[in-house]
């Protein structure tokens, strides 16, 4: 396979959805989806008794290298979502994207208009790395709120659905000028918030806003605010340790494929870049026995 993917062992998916991923991604029968021709993966909280189970989806792509990856990225988001114990973010993670149409765009959308995962599908793919580097770096320090991390990693970029538009080329739109996606992300989470109702506490709602609006680290960044708790500081840092290292790929990519041993310096780094050995790429994380 190109890249030296191979082909993928799916033992960490959850029955349930390895019929939807094998084979082209065949739907189980158990919910037909339509919008943007995506399909369903179910993920359930831990627990296993189904009161906080919700959807995930992801878009076809009919070339088999990209369908790879896309297993891994879906394993690793049902993964990361499964990781999340505390009912009242999963609830305000389903409310933005527990539904085929919202999710559909979040799947689809890119995560940035340049520099890194600046293609269709980037955004997810971002996302869930972030998410995933959250996930291991929150038992590591004592007082930090993992499921609060974790759902902030899962939303922080959930703006750029209404910062860009992608049908030919990515380019933002006039809410992505005027406004940008991290606000833009805190008023969709905001909304779910509020229609969750007053069963999510304010303290809590307050905490979640502030890893949203400040996950760029500085003003100059385009932080409304810089971090002020040990959640946001970690989610600055992953968030963006996840854009350098795929920025940093992007920009060797063409001397990669012309086999260079180095780069030039026309990229967002302004140098020379060393361009790294082809590995195979791990497989996503197991899911968690809940989720079987």
């Amino acid at each position: 396979a190109p890249g030296g993917r191979g082909d993928r062992d799916l033992g960490g998916v959850p029955g349930e959805c390895r019929g939807e991923l094998e084979g082209g991604w065949r739907t189980s029968g158990k919910r037909q989806v339509t919008a943007g021709d995506a399909r369903a993966a179910s993920w359930e909280a831990p627990g296993g008794d189904g009161a906080h189970a919700g959807k995930i989806y992801v878009r076809e792509n009919e070339d088999s290298h990209d369908r790879l990856l896309r297993i891994d990225v879906t394993t690793g988001a049902v993964a990361v979502v499964a990781g999340v114990a505390e009912a009242d973010l999963l609830v305000v993670f389903d409310t933005v994207c527990g539904d085929a149409r919202g999710f559909g765009r979040f799947a689809s959308c890119p995560g940035a208009s340049r520099r890194h995962h600046a293609y269709v599908g980037g955004l997810l793919e971002h996302t869930v790395s972030v998410a995933s580097l959250c996930r291991t770096l929150a038992p590591r320090y004592d007082g930090l709120d993992g499921d609060l991390l974790v759902t902030a990693a899962l939303l922080h970029d959930v703006g750029r659905v209404e910062e860009l538009r992608w049908e030919t080329t990515v380019e933002r739109t006039d809410a992505g000028r005027l406004i940008g996606h991290v606000v833009l992300g805190e008023r969709i989470v905001s909304r779910a918030i509020e229609s969750v109702g007053a069963a999510f506490q304010p303290a809590a709602a307050m905490r979640l806003v502030h890893l949203l609006i400040s996950h760029h680290g500085e003003t100059e960044w385009g932080a409304p605010v810089r971090p002020a708790t040990l959640e946001a500081v970690v989610l600055h840092h992953a968030d963006d340790l996840d854009a350098q290292a795929a920025g940093f790929m992007q920009a060797v990519a063409g001397a990669a494929v012309m086999e260079e041993p180095w780069s030039d310096a026309a990229n967002a780094f302004g140098r020379p870049l060393y361009v790294p050995a082809a590995r195979p790429r791990a497989s996503a994380p197991a899911v968690t026995n809940a989720m079987r």
